[in-house]
């Protein structure tokens, strides 16, 4: 994250906590603090459109399903792929939580 120099002393050397949906960034050298709220930049991925990353085209994908994916937090039955460098886009939409996983120790 890049952020500027602090207003009272001018140096750039920050801390930073998250609490709740906002950033707090406190200046080491003078304890100034500033809060805000973060940045998410989501792409939403549609069927057909261009790849990100190359010049291909991205194309929607079932996934199969299998047992393996109940034991995990969380699975995708969906996701974009590119037919020209394959690389994968996830999408939250085709996202499930697994309600049932218990982390074992």
């Amino acid at each position: 994250m890049a952020m500027r120099p602090c207003g009272k002393c001018l140096e750039n050397n920050w801390k930073f906590e998250k609490n709740d949906n906002l950033i707090i960034a406190t200046c080491i050298m003078c304890g100034n603090e500033i809060q805000f709220e973060p940045t998410k930049r989501k792409t939403e991925y549609i069927d057909g459109m261009d790849c990100p990353k190359c010049t291909g085209i991205i194309h929607l994908k079932e996934s199969p399903f299998n047992k393996k994916k109940l034991n995990k937090p969380y699975y995708y039955n969906a996701y974009y792929k590119c037919d020209k460098c394959e690389a994968m886009f996830m999408s939250d939409k085709f996202k499930i939580i697994n309600k049932d996983f218990k982390i074992c120790a």
